[in-house]
């Protein structure tokens, strides 16, 4: 009777620890998914503030305090390429939304591009979409920005850069 009882117990030890296993997973994937939603909210108002900065001064900022972000996370980036355009990056630690969509989307873009996570689209805006990969999402952004010069003869002329 003794051993049959040992082995009840055995069972039930590793089902124990198996199920603490399983509980602290998810609390680590709880808490993965938690800092990306905080993540995606900020890029998401950053987006919004480059996007009115662009729109409204015609110009590319040299950084994100220029357009008023602050407590800007570590997993997101900005790079001023050029007068006509810039790199935003968001680094999430777990993929969301539909990922088979989103793998497809990946392999046309590497394909395209030859580049390692990288959306090179030539937007004309900042979108920041709630379907990512895990890693490094980055897009290059070309906004509309208008140059506006009064010529002397009256004729006005506007300069796409």
């Amino acid at each position: 009777m003794r051993p049959q009882l040992f082995k009840y117990q055995a069972g039930l030890a590793v089902i124990g620890a198996f199920t603490l296993f399983l509980c602290i997973f998810v609390l680590f994937q709880a808490g993965d998914v938690k800092q990306d939603n905080a993540t995606l909210k900020t890029a998401s108002d950053i987006a919004q503030k480059l996007n009115d900065y662009t729109s409204n001064q015609q110009s590319i900022p040299d950084s994100l305090s220029a357009v008023g972000a602050r407590d800007i996370p570590a997993a997101i980036s900005y790079h001023r390429l050029s007068d006509t355009s810039y790199q935003f990056c968001v680094t999430f630690k777990a993929a969301a939304g539909d990922t088979n969509a989103l793998r497809l989307l990946e392999d046309a873009a590497s394909r395209s591009t030859n580049s390692e996570a990288t959306y090179d689209s030539g937007n004309s805006s900042l979108y920041i979409s709630s379907v990512h990969k895990k890693g490094e999402n980055c897009q290059t952004v070309t906004p509309y920005v208008y140059n506006y010069s009064g010529a002397s003869n009256q004729t006005d002329t506007f300069n796409l850069n």
